[in-house]
């Protein structure tokens, strides 16, 4: 005869493994656990406000693009030519990459010239007009030539004598003309550029005037040029756009993950950990709801009451019975309880009787008469 084995329903199993892995929890006092979860729960509702808090105002950053750029580029250069001389070895010029010393006694002559370019990381042209003078400069007075001028295109180069002894004979005249000799003389050679007009595809502007100046000594015993001959000017044009973004987007993400994290935290832990509170049965239950509800009438003791000789026990059927006799003699209700023993019992004393509700726990009180059954043989 064969015996068929019973297979335990797949619901039976899933509650069986899930009740095995609950009661692996890590068991911590119930205070503890609660007061963990609200210390969490805290700070995911602080995260929470913070998150719904902020303001979102928008903000609005400039960027700025830089679509055309250019620059100006004026260039003085000269070359001083020597007589025959010893101290230079019959070197016969002198360029500003020399940087030599020009004797005014061994100068014949000098040549110079301006440059004028313009530049742009687009393609583009410019116009203008462009005068070239020689400015004579004292403490006293100053008297302006006219060396040249003109229009252009794009750029231009101009060539000019530096004739330093027409100059200073110049200063001579107006010296004995005015009957005062006036110190410090030179001669400030000035390239003045105007208006400019820049066209290219996307841009038409007017840039600011171009000058430029390089200084020659007068009446010296060497000749001095100013050694800052190039000069740069740029600019650019630029296109702004305007970017909006929230400036508190940020910190509310931040604020909104930060509650996520602590969501995530309340649940792990209350998965993980169970409280210390002792589930209880149905006698135990009748206890809690008896202890609550005749709270004060009953005294609770550690030990049941002795009987005295001759001292019946009167059982009552329910608690309200044993409470109708304590209200009657008007002495207290005494409560005794035994959790080894599995018995609750309620007590009204008098001098003749000793009256008493018993509620048995009776798998706890099995379980103890069987332990000490050599002391209750009379139940076996």
């Amino acid at each position: 005869m064969k015996i068929k084995r019973r297979k335990k329903p797949r619901e039976e199993i899933k509650n069986t493994a899930l009740k095995n892995i609950l009661d692996k929890r890590i068991k911590l006092p119930n205070k503890i656990r609660l007061g963990v979860i609200g210390i969490i729960f805290f700070f995911l509702i602080f995260s929470a406000f913070n998150a719904n808090a902020i303001d979102e105002k928008p903000e609005i950053n400039i960027k700025t693009t830089v679509t055309f750029a250019y620059s100006q580029n004026g260039d003085f250069d000269y070359i001083i030519y020597l007589t025959d001389n010893m101290v230079y070895d019959g070197r016969t010029t002198i360029k500003p990459v020399d940087n030599l010393i020009a004797f005014r006694d061994i100068v014949d002559h000098i040549d110079a010239s301006f440059t004028y370019n313009f530049y742009s990381t687009k393609t583009a042209s410019i116009t203008g007009d462009y005068i070239l003078t020689a400015l004579i400069k004292t403490d006293m007075w100053s008297k302006k030539f006219t060396l040249a001028s003109g229009k252009f295109n794009d750029s231009f180069n101009e060539d000019f004598s530096v004739d330093y002894l027409y100059y200073e004979n110049v200063t001579k005249l107006i010296n004995a003309e005015t009957g005062v000799t006036a110190s410090n003389p030179q001669l400030i050679i000035e390239c003045n550029i105007y208006n400019l007009r820049v066209k290219s595809s996307e841009y038409i502007f007017d840039p600011d005037r171009f000058i430029h100046s390089m200084s020659v000594s007068l009446n010296e015993n060497t000749i001095d040029l100013s050694d800052n001959l190039k000069k740069e000017m740029s600019g650019v044009k630029t296109t702004e756009e305007k970017i909006y973004s929230s400036e508190g987007n940020k910190e509310i993400d931040q604020w909104t993950a930060n509650a996520y994290f602590f969501i995530i935290i309340i649940i792990i832990f209350s998965f993980i950990t169970k409280g210390d509170v002792v589930k209880l049965n149905e006698i135990e239950k009748q206890v809690k709801k008896i202890n609550k509800k005749y709270n004060e009438w009953i005294v609770e003791v550690d030990e049941p009451p002795k009987r005295p000789l001759g001292t019946e026990i009167i059982n009552t059927k329910s608690i309200e019975d044993l409470m109708k006799i304590s209200e009657e003699l008007g002495k207290p209700m005494i409560y005794y309880g035994s959790n080894h023993e599995g018995t609750h019992t309620y007590y009204v004393l008098d001098e003749t009787a000793h009256y008493r509700y018993v509620l048995y726990d009776k798998e706890k009180y099995i379980e103890h008469l069987v332990k000490n059954k050599g002391k209750y043989n009379k139940f076996f």
